[in-house]
């Protein structure tokens, strides 16, 4: 049998004490999302295990520095500074680790929705100008008109919400559903989602993307689209908003007045009706216009904030998750971002779900836009 070195002893006792707190603190964590109950105990255990073995490793290098030579202290059972080197990477891990858990446990409150500058500065500027280069996209990708069976029906042509106004609503839906405590993967679908852009954004945000819409054409632009992206986690599809049969299926579900009032199966009434009525109670809903605003208490739906609606929620209910919403981080861990563990295969899951609470590791490697690479 091969001898397990001095710096392999000391990790295997390290391993064996924090393994099971790490497994205590993601369960604690995916549980209280937006809620700093039950974290202190198990955080304090768990500094208090890395100083501890911090107090080790320094006590190692002191010995390797002691040592004559490298061969002298691999003789003599010092740990080498190849090991050492690689258990100080480590525990580097483990602190930042353990700071992201400290803000965590202290659960500040951010608002869901910060308040836009009054659009007299730079940053307004800059988001003006990428919203147009995003509407000069979408129109490329969708460049062909509305058909004339869509427009007999009663749908509208593809609408453009701008891409910096989609991106509030998406990363409030988001911290909603992590203080919703709701299960990965978060499916998303757009109802009427003319070209698809909407849905190739919401990808940035949620593990499944979906869209349909009424209009053949446009939804053959979007497939084209999509897939010269290969953008892997987005699906469109042709169906009828009014007969659509699979709410229920989705955790958030965007839709931005797709049809007129009135016209042929009710139109738009109907269709906010069908989705607050078959979907589950709690899905989240984006619906960024005045007509749902004025109708989403008749639809018993709670507000939550702004754009963001709950079904079969009570108002109350409502103002009591955007709270907890509100204390959750503000950072995004990509779907597709993949987690820097330095070798620790069960610290992965705990750094997840602390991405789950809105903050995210510095460094973490990320695919891009996250979808399957070109090249």
């Amino acid at each position: 049998m091969r001898a397990i070195s001095v710096t392999q002893k000391h990790w295997m006792d390290f391993e064996a004490a924090l393994g099971p707190l790490v497994g205590q603190l993601e369960a604690q964590l995916l549980r209280e999302r937006g809620r700093s109950r039950g974290l202190s105990v198990l955080l304090d255990h768990f500094d208090r295990q890395i100083r501890g073995f911090d107090v080790g490793l320094s006590q190692m290098e002191r010995m390797m520095r002691r040592a004559a030579s490298p061969d002298q202290s691999k003789a003599g059972g010092v740990a080498t500074g190849h090991e050492l080197r690689g258990l100080r990477v480590r525990l580097g891990l483990l602190q930042q680790v353990s700071g992201l858990l400290h803000q965590v446990a202290k659960a500040k409150a951010r608002a869901l929705y910060p308040a836009l500058c009054d659009g007299v500065d730079i940053g307004s500027a800059q988001l003006g100008q990428l919203d147009r280069t995003v509407l000069r996209l979408q129109l490329m990708l969708n460049a062909g008109p509305q058909s004339p069976d869509a427009q007999a029906y009663g749908c509208y042509a593809d609408i453009a919400l701008s891409g910096s106004a989609f991106a509030r609503h998406a990363h409030a839906a988001l911290r909603v559903a992590w203080a919703q405590n709701r299960p990965r993967p978060l499916r998303f679908v757009d109802v009427g989602c003319g070209g698809g852009m909407k849905v190739l954004q919401a990808a940035e945000f949620f593990e499944h993307a979906d869209g349909f819409d009424f209009d053949h054409a446009y939804v053959g632009a979007a497939q084209r689209a999509l897939r010269q992206m290969q953008a892997v986690r987005c699906n469109v599809f042709h169906d009828n908003a009014l007969t659509h049969g699979e709410y229920a299926r989705y955790d958030i579900i965007y839709f931005y007045q797709p049809m007129n009032v009135g016209g042929e199966g009710g139109g738009l009434e109907s269709l906010e009706s069908r989705i607050a009525e078959q979907a589950r109670p709690g899905t989240i809903l984006i619906a960024p216009y005045l007509r749902f605003l004025n109708r989403f208490e008749a639809l018993n739906c709670g507000r939550v904030q702004e754009a963001i609606f709950l079904t079969q929620t009570s108002q109350a209910e409502a103002e009591k998750l955007r709270r907890r919403a509100e204390r959750t981080g503000p950072q995004l861990l990509h779907p597709d971002q993949k987690v820097r563990t330095e070798g620790i295969a069960w610290l992965e899951p705990l750094i997840r779900a602390i991405g789950d609470n809105g903050y995210v590791l510095d460094g973490a490697p990320h695919r891009g836009l996250g979808f399957t690479p070109l090249l």
